[in-house]
């Protein structure tokens, strides 16, 4: 990922790295892995904020074909958080994160044997202490919270979702559903996707933007194409790619005058 101010996140020799802007070049920053236990272990940031927090995970061990990753805050001024995981569920993956610290991601499970199991996940910040909500479907970007700090929207496989507390529970309900995944959000809570075949999207299908009002618009391909929205900007450029007979190339869309 990358924030407003040029800093990049991602991993380097297998550790988790922020790129920092300077001049026209760039400044790594290895961010913390906390409990390497051999030379296999990893770590990857996958999103950072403006203010320098980061989200991810890390795995001590890297062990082939075992769950073992931890999903994990870098904060910009204190020690990284290790995020909790569901009863019955080994590892976790950070994907994108918020300016309150909720993030999106992945959970796994297994049982000893194949398959490992993967489930999207929603990490609520709720003062400090984190509730953890497991879903059948995978969750792929969010929202800053409302300005009374009481909800926010996420892009997920089952469509829009709208998460927000209520005394003191936190609920989410699918709010919209275009008939495809949501693949990302903007902070208006504008949200790119696609729609494909049986709900899987390994082709593409048709890409689509459906406006936080409620307009959902699919977006055009050139002939015999299928594509991907994979990201939407603050005033609706769409950003993806596309699936040609030979080739998949990146893909702009632009808003309508």
């Amino acid at each position: 990922a990358i924030n407003s101010l040029g800093v990049i996140s991602g991993a380097a020799n297998a550790q988790a790295v922020l790129w920092h802007p300077s001049g026209t070049s760039w400044i790594p920053e290895v961010l913390l892995n906390p409990d390497p236990q051999d030379e296999t272990s990893w770590a990857m940031a996958n999103d950072v904020l403006d203010e320098g927090t980061a989200g991810g995970l890390y795995d001590p061990t890297g062990v082939p074909w075992t769950p073992n990753h931890v999903p994990v805050i870098w904060g910009a001024l204190e020690a990284m958080t290790e995020l909790p995981l569901p009863e019955g569920f080994l590892a976790g993956s950070v994907r994108r994160i918020n300016d309150s610290r909720d993030a999106v991601g992945t959970v796994e499970t297994n049982d000893g044997t194949d398959p490992t199991y993967v489930y999207g996940a929603l990490w609520i910040n709720d003062g400090g202490t984190y509730v953890t909500v497991p879903l059948t479907y995978f969750v792929n970007d969010i929202t800053p919270r409302a300005a009374d700090g009481s909800s926010f929207l996420v892009a997920s496989g089952a469509g829009r979702l709208r998460v927000w507390k209520d005394a003191d529970s936190w609920n989410y309900v699918v709010e919209a559903n275009p008939g495809g995944s949501g693949t990302a959000i903007n902070a208006a809570g504008d949200m790119a996707g696609v729609i494909s075949k049986g709900g899987w999207m390994a082709n593409g299908g048709t890409p689509y933007l459906l406006t936080a009002g409620g307009t959902l618009t699919k977006l055009p391909l050139p002939s015999r194409a299928t594509g991907v929205a994979a990201d939407v900007s603050g005033d609706r450029w769409v950003a993806g790619w596309l699936y040609l007979r030979t080739e998949h190339p990146a893909a702009v869309w632009a808003p309508p005058n």
